[in-house]
């Protein structure tokens, strides 16, 4: 949407309107979390779905760059979709729909990628995959040179190593009558989050989502896999729901609206203060929160 937005494009609902510029002076080029809040305002007000992006009026060098060159860049195989769906950015309208929310987050480093935990190297702070890469790259280098600096690796706790195993593979060998798949965690957590955490959220929604985030890690314990690819979504299902715990206690913390794609209905606008962003140390009793980096590092 970036490209085709800075490329002059107008974006149209089903009533053929162009709206945009009724939300952000700045039309289709205003901030980003505007044209996702406000396309789910009209679809809210019966303005749509479908929506689509109009091009037809700009400049054919311009899309031709973007359709042939830029696309592709982002995804290598955007063409021969295109091609399959007879999609051309010069002469027809372009559907386009608001995608489910993402929910994460990144683990708090210094500048060696090192975390508060020593020792413990990560380079989640990248989103995406060039980042990642770069940042993955670096984080193993640091890793490595603080390891060529120890003595010795430590002693091996073998009772801890044969619990922990244990554990990994228990749902290899589940019996229980009860058993569960990883499709039925992933879905229940999905409703919860679509429901309660949708565009538009409320404080009491927020809490009845987090109790039943809450109730469905309490059944993790029966999770059933038949094959190692199920063990590895068994276990990725648990973290799922620690993000989704993780995610809703910080939405409720950040009491505003307009920084992220959301609105809370108690606090409709955006606080200055909370311009910062908001970190999670796990305490004795839960997650504690602490505003901006430098707060969490004066507290690990």
């Amino acid at each position: 949407m970036n490209g085709i937005n800075s490329s002059g494009a107008h974006e149209i609902n089903a009533l053929g309107e162009r709206f945009m510029g009724k939300y952000d002076p700045m039309w289709e080029n205003g901030v980003r979390n505007n044209q996702i809040q406000d396309t789910f305002q009209e679809q809210s007000e019966g303005s749509g779905s479908p929506f689509y992006m109009d091009m037809r009026h700009v400049d054919p060098a311009i899309i031709k760059e973007l359709q042939y060159e830029l696309m592709p860049g982002d995804k290598a195989t955007f063409n021969d979709g295109a091609d399959c769906a007879g999609t051309d950015f010069q002469t027809k309208l372009i559907e386009v729909e608001i995608g489910e929310l993402i929910y994460g987050g990144a683990i708090a480093v210094n500048d060696n990628f090192e975390s508060t935990l020593p020792n413990l190297f990560s380079d989640s702070v990248f989103l995406y995959c060039s980042g990642a890469l770069c940042g993955g790259y670096e984080a193993g280098r640091q890793a490595a040179m603080k390891a060529s600096g120890m003595s010795d690796a430590g002693a091996l706790d073998e009772n801890q190593i044969r619990t922990a195993k244990d554990e990994i593979f228990s749902p290899l060998n589940n019996d229980r009558d009860d058993a569960i798949d990883y499709q039925e965690i992933e879905q229940a957590t999905r409703n919860v989050m679509n429901y309660y955490m949708g565009f538009r959220r409320s404080m009491a929604g927020m809490e009845r989502a987090l109790e039943k985030i809450r109730f469905l890690k309490t059944q993790t314990p029966r999770l059933s896999a038949k094959s190692l690819r199920e063990l590895m979504r068994c276990h990725e299902s648990g973290d799922i729901l620690n993000v989704r715990d993780l995610a809703i206690q910080a939405t409720m913390e950040r009491k505003e609206s307009g920084r992220r794609v959301y609105r809370v209905r108690e606090f409709p606008n955006l606080n200055p203060e909370m311009a910062k962003p908001l970190l999670l140390k796990k305490g004795p009793d839960g997650a504690t929160f602490h505003w901006g980096k430098e707060s969490l590092i004066a507290n690990a």
